[in-house]
């Protein structure tokens, strides 16, 4: 649902490595645990460059990873066919594979660039109380429900940035700028 938001989303790596715990836990499919520790990797090794003042993965090192995730992904196909009978959990491995194939580059973006978090829990939240609000019909015109969300992204970065939306708000009709 969210990429009804936009483009250049990030998948919550979080919740795929949940996910791959799950074909762990069931299947004992052993493309799971790869990518779950390829993508730990991927992780640390972002840290690492920023603990060393580098900014961004080098083109060939992101290409590096990328190839041995889509590798596995492969191995991961190879294995769900194998036991496509007397597996139980078919029908989410089939869409987490397809998941993990179809949006690898959001997957990764975490790793292309840095000021993306590996999991993006805070922007699923923000997003999901403006999506409910439109589905239980709380939206009289798109006037209305674009409003909300300016003022509702206003109150979420005061709160990110730890300012006082009291004090953030009398700075606006004050004409003053907003550093929020």
């Amino acid at each position: 649902m969210y990429y009804n938001y936009g483009s250049g989303n990030a998948e919550c790596n979080v919740h795929a490595l949940r996910y791959l715990k799950g074909v762990t836990d069931f299947t004992k499919h052993k493309w799971a645990k790869k990518l779950s520790e390829l993508l730990i990797e991927m992780k640390n090794r972002k840290e690492e460059l920023i603990a060393s003042g580098i900014e961004r993965i080098s083109d060939t090192e992101y290409e590096n990873f990328k190839n041995k995730y889509l590798e596995i992904l492969k191995e991961g196909n190879l294995e769900y066919k194998k036991d496509l009978k007397t597996n139980s959990f078919k029908k989410d491995e089939r869409r987490l594979l397809n998941r993990l194939e179809k949006y690898v580059d959001n997957h990764l973006l975490f790793l292309k660039k840095f000021y993306v978090p590996f999991f993006n829990n805070r922007a699923e939240a923000d997003l999901r109380f403006v999506k409910i609000r439109q589905k239980i019909g709380k939206f009289r015109s798109i006037e209305g429900a674009n409003n909300f969300v300016v003022i509702r992204s206003f109150t979420s970065t005061c709160s990110k940035n730890k300012k006082s939306l009291n004090s953030s708000l009398k700075e606006i009709f004050s004409n003053k700028t907003v550093l929020a």
